[in-house]
């Protein structure tokens, strides 16, 4: 019951009137607008074949002719044919062939004019005259719905036939007949059609599906090696996106496909094909009508490098550089596990791309690369939220929705700075000699020759050995930015100025690596007390490190708390850096909390920067910490050879702790990393020994030398037995061709 003041009663029972009017009036509304509208619905199903040949226009393969009386065999069929001009270069008799091969099968098929040649490449999609020339010749030749319009050419012709095709009548039947690997694999298994208009790549078009794809690989075979090379990009892209597999079979045989072997290439071009076709059918976007387009992995920033080259770079030899720049931006934004990007651009490179141009470091007037518009042109092309595919891990894309621009600019900066010519010793095998592998235990010492403590660090010769390896590294100018910096921390200290030195850091100076010596290396070590090994360190995670350790020696009070700030906002560039400085700082309490979060995170490569090559870990974890750390390496699929101490500081606890880990991965049928018995061998009694013996059974050799070389360290097991049954592989340990970092660096090749 609703109870009123008097003098509001009656505005009360007012308004409950017109409520109740009202709640009538939209009811009545609502049964009107129900019979006014009659929905409309019904499903189209489209099938089309894709179908590998070779020679088509032979008179002795029927596919062509198969193809066109599919649907109506008893009926003579019209065909409107245009050619790629670049075709018609490198088969100067395809149009006699084509001649011979209608005026064989007459009965069944007929040209209705001569085949038009039309020009190749981005010409025909960037001139719309091009497009009204060819629906005036499919007019003039009387073709209708029941003929056919045939495009043969690369993907550029084979988009804008597709488009005449498909708004010429509404709709006439087009067969494709691609002839390059970009359009074999890829495009020309597609459902779209465009042309270039306003400066945009593909602005008018259609999704129209075709009537059938026929792949000739006689095609590609007279295809030019440049172009060969630029459709394999698609093949790298699909692979990293969706299937694993591929992309590991297109690593193992890149040396082929570099070579255009007939088979590699062959299987190439259908499994790639196949992925696309998969992706369309069935990933519940075939007309892109959301905002996903996952086939579109690195697409964005090669869209963009088309149009600022002119087209002077192939579609193929963008994208190649687009999945690279975007396989690097997943590693920074921590999509992706460092290392990975690394194999992204060493196959790309091993099947011939050039992952370098120019135009990917121009700038706009107002200073923002020219390569970001990209982005803006990306989502205004698709339409709806901005949707970027990246990498979460090889075969795995994972959409995001914003890029940073500061990161896409560092990725173009290791782009451009050609990654895989930078020698990185830890992917070096064991040597087969004796004094190369004692050079690289100098170098990678996992074990410690001297344990240090914090009495033994000289923090000025820290300073001393970053300020020299910075020096000799930069020009003079770079040099006195540094030291300039480093002066107004120490004359007049700001939280704003550390801050801004930090971020300025990785512009004012190179970021190539440091590449120290070995002698360099042992100086420092001696000189400091530390058993620091910054082999792998870059010149601006150098420069970092001098302004942390100047900031611990000029506030040491005050120095842990800003360090875990530091650590708390970084970026991962930051990030790794700074708990790669932990090498060189004394203990503390807030420190150890730090680097506690630090081996929390799942991002392999703040991991290893803690665990890798820093005797941190070795000299001030606890037992607790310490195996905690190792089991998540290998949660992480880290690898444990880099880790100072592996040796000096297994315990039976560990010991127990990675057998209970083995028997979960024997468990669920999955690999065991072989390094972990490192860990077990010298603790091994009763059950761990006979985990380890089962392990010597194992059907794979490095696991089986990696079961060997555990027992082997193992007081309670047979050495002399082991040596009778294992006579090759113990002299290969005497002789040290076979140790602890062989097997590991040799488990990391295969997991590349």
């Amino acid at each position: 019951m609703k109870i009123f003041p008097h003098n509001t009663l009656e505005n009360a029972c007012t308004n409950e009137l017109k409520t109740n009017q009202m709640t009538m009036h939209t009811a009545h509304a609502t049964e009107n607008a129900s019979d006014n509208i009659s929905w409309q619905q019904f499903t189209v199903e489209y099938q089309y074949p894709v179908i590998f040949s070779e020679d088509i226009f032979a008179a002795t393969n029927p596919t062509l002719l198969d193809t066109v009386s599919r649907l109506e065999s008893d009926k003579c069929h019209r065909c409107c044919v245009f050619i790629d001009e670049g075709v018609l270069d490198a088969q100067p008799n395809l149009i006699s062939q084509i001649n011979d091969y209608f005026d064989r099968y007459h009965h069944s098929m007929t040209l209705s004019g001569p085949p038009i040649v039309m020009p190749a490449g981005e010409a025909i999609k960037n001139n719309s005259a091009h497009i009204t020339h060819m629906q005036k010749i499919v007019s003039k030749q009387g073709i209708d719905r029941h003929s056919y319009i045939m495009g043969i050419g690369g993907g550029a012709l084979l988009d804008a036939v597709g488009l005449v095709a498909a708004t010429s009548h509404r709709g006439i039947r087009h067969i494709r007949i691609p002839t390059t690997v970009l359009a074999q694999n890829d495009s020309g298994v597609g459902v779209k059609n465009g042309v270039n208009l306003f400066g945009q790549k593909n602005y008018l078009g259609t999704f129209a599906p075709p009537y059938a794809v026929i792949n000739d690989y006689q095609f590609i075979e007279s295809l030019p090696a440049r172009d060969k090379i630029a459709g394999m990009s698609e093949a790298v892209k699909v692979a990293l996106i969706r299937d694993a597999k591929f992309f590991n079979w297109l690593e193992e045989h890149a040396s082929k496909l570099k070579a255009f072997d007939k088979t590699s290439m062959s299987y190439m071009i259908k499994r790639c094909a196949e992925l696309h076709m998969a992706q369309i059918a069935k990933g519940g976007d075939p007309f892109e009508s959301g905002s996903a387009r996952p086939l579109d992995f690195g697409h964005w920033s090669a869209h963009r490098l088309e149009t600022m080259t002119h087209h002077d770079i192939r579609h193929g030899e963008a994208v190649a550089i687009g999945i690279a720049l975007d396989a690097r931006y997943s590693v920074l934004s921590s999509l992706l596990d460092h290392g990975k990007d690394l194999r992204v651009y060493k196959l790309l490179k091993a099947l011939g791309a050039t992952l370098q141009h120019a135009e990917l470091s121009s700038r706009s007037p107002n200073g923002q690369l020219s390569i970001v518009s990209g982005l803006t042109e990306f989502k205004e092309h698709l339409g709806g939220e901005l949707t970027i595919t990246l990498l979460e891990d090889i075969g795995v894309g994972v959409e995001v929705h914003s890029m940073d621009e500061d990161l896409i600019e560092q990725s173009i900066d290791w782009l451009n700075s050609d990654p895989d010519t930078k020698t990185e010793i830890h992917t070096l095998s064991a040597a087969n000699d004796s004094s190369n592998t004692s050079k690289i235990k100098t170098i990678f010492s996992a074990v410690s020759s001297a344990v240090s403590d914090d009495n033994e660090l000289n923090i000025q010769a820290v300073l001393a050995h970053l300020s020299h390896w910075i020096k000799a590294r930069t020009e003079p100018a770079e040099f006195d930015w540094l030291k300039t910096r480093l002066q107004q921390l120490k004359t007049d200290y700001s939280d704003r100025d550390l801050y801004i030195t930090l971020g300025l850091i990785p512009r004012k100076l190179k970021r190539d690596d440091l590449t120290l010596s070995a002698i360099e290396i042992e100086s420092a070590q001696r000189d400091c007390g530390r058993e620091w090994n910054p082999s792998d360190w870059s010149i601006d995670a150098a420069a970092r490190c001098l302004v942390i350790c100047t900031l611990q020696q000029l506030h040491p009070d005050q120095f842990e708390d800003r360090f875990a700030e530091l650590c708390k906002t970084a970026e991962l560039n930051e990030a790794i850096a700074f708990y790669r400085c932990t090498a060189v700082l004394p203990k503390g309490e807030t420190l150890d909390s730090v680097i506690g979060s630090g081996l929390r995170t799942h991002i392999a490569a703040i991991f290893q920067a803690i665990a890798y090559r820093n005797p941190y870990p070795r000299l001030h974890f606890s037992q607790n910490r310490w195996n905690h750390m190792v089991l998540k390496a290998l949660f992480i699929d880290s690898q444990l050879w880099p880790i100072q101490g592996i040796d000096e500081r297994s315990n039976p606890e560990l010991a127990r702790i990675l057998c209970d880990y083995a028997h979960e991965r024997w468990a669920a049928h999955r690999e065991v990393t072989p390094e972990l018995w490192r860990c077990v061998g010298p603790h091994a009694e009763g059950s761990t020994l006979d985990d380890l013996q089962y392990a010597l059974q194992d059907s794979n050799e490095l696991q089986q030398k990696a079961a060997l070389l555990a027992l082997l360290s193992c007081p309670n097991a047979n050495h002399g037995a082991l040596q009778a049954t294992y006579p090759m592989w113990c002299k290969e340990i005497e002789n040290g061709s076979l140790n602890w970092d062989s097997i590991g660096q040799q488990y990391g090749l295969t997991k590349q």
